[in-house]
């Protein structure tokens, strides 16, 4: 069996009830109490209010006398928070509310108007950018066009074994005119077209696709005109340097023997080095391979003419004279046929890039 604790007293069981009751301690203010103790304080404040006003007096016995109503009234009446209230304050409130509603109207109107604005001014600057593109496409293919009968010009210099040095000498303005203008023409076709925002129509610009495909095609093609001509160039050019050495004797002393050793071995290393130089180029193929075939020949040949020249075998010696001689003519015919035909296939090139450039100028959108 277990003993139980002992029960805490219940509020209202501590015994607090009787000492009240018998006045021993205060009794706890209710509610009612503290209403009533704070109404005493605002009368007492009221009444020292309307003493300080001069609105009232206080006797001997405590009691308050009125010495002037209105006053008095005015300083004891009770005050609440609405006691200052007056309508035109909400109106105020209403008037300062008034012009913000202007603003979100006007904003609203502005952003409209923009939006209108920008749906009728955004294609027409696509259509201006488009019609720019294309005047400029057009005026550069005119130029390009242009350039086209200088270069037949050059081709046929550089074709013709009459051919002057100061004639060839023309042939490479003509030739780095047409790769600037071919340069110019690709560099415009793989430009990025101008972006546009989103759901604005780009149609005007997406016209010029086509020609700017074509405009690739035809600055591909007068680079590779350009660059046949200038390996012609240096065939035509480079060649005639080969072996390039006086008239060889069958017969010399030991000092002229001496001072060929020295020539002959620095031709040798030239033409060894120009030969090297050669571009490749189907057309020149055969060109180029007999030109090193001479070169390395070229080594032993050297030193069994100076030997023949030593033994005095004049026949010997005019023998290789005649081998070399018969080398270099060679090579001469060759690159000569080599460049009649680099002439004719760069020309009819040059006619049917013409006749291209004109066709991509008409289809040029307007």
């Amino acid at each position: 069996m277990t003993t139980e604790g002992p029960r805490p007293d219940l509020p209202g069981n501590d015994g607090r009830w009787f000492l009240e009751l018998t006045g021993t301690v205060d009794s706890e203010p209710t509610s009612t109490s503290s209403f009533a103790t704070l109404e005493n304080l605002d009368l007492q404040a009221g009444v020292a209010a309307a003493v300080a006003a001069g609105a009232a007096d206080v006797d001997e016995t405590g009691e308050m006398e009125i010495t002037d109503a209105a006053d008095a009234t005015a300083v004891l009446a009770p005050s609440g928070p609405l006691d200052d209230w007056e309508p035109d304050s909400l109106s105020r409130t209403l008037l300062r509310r008034r012009p913000f509603r202007w603003t979100v109207v006007g904003l609203t109107l502005f952003i409209v108007l923009a939006v209108v604005a920008a749906i009728l001014w955004l294609p027409r600057a696509v259509e201006n950018q488009a019609t720019t593109l294309a005047t400029s496409y057009r005026s550069a293919l005119t130029d390009y066009r242009n350039t086209l009968p200088k270069t037949q010009g050059a081709v046929i210099v550089l074709a013709d074994p009459e051919s002057t040095d100061g004639e060839i000498a023309g042939v490479i303005p003509a030739t780095a005119d047409l790769q600037g203008h071919a340069n110019a023409i690709s560099a415009m076709a793989i430009e990025p077209l101008p972006a546009t925002l989103p759901l604005v129509p780009r149609e005007p610009l997406e016209a010029l696709e086509p020609t700017r495909s074509n405009m690739l095609v035809l600055g591909g093609t007068g680079e590779d005109i350009a660059a046949r001509m200038g390996r012609g160039y240096i065939y035509r050019t480079t060649l005639p340097e080969l072996f390039s050495m006086p008239n060889l004797a069958v017969e010399a002393d030991t000092s002229t023997i001496n001072q060929l050793s020295v020539d002959l071995a620095t031709i040798l290393a030239d033409t060894s080095s120009l030969t090297s130089d050669l571009p490749e180029d189907p057309l020149f193929a055969s060109v180029k391979a007999a030109a090193s075939e001479a070169a390395e020949r070229f080594a032993d040949w050297q030193l069994e003419y100076l030997e023949a020249l030593r033994a005095g075998d004049s026949d010997a010696a005019a023998a290789l004279s005649s081998e070399l001689a018969d080398a270099r003519d060679t090579i001469e015919r060759a690159n000569a046929v080599a460049l009649v035909t680099l002439g004719e296939e760069v020309n009819a090139e040059i006619v049917l890039l013409a006749g291209d450039i004109e066709a991509t100028i008409a289809s040029v959108p307007k």
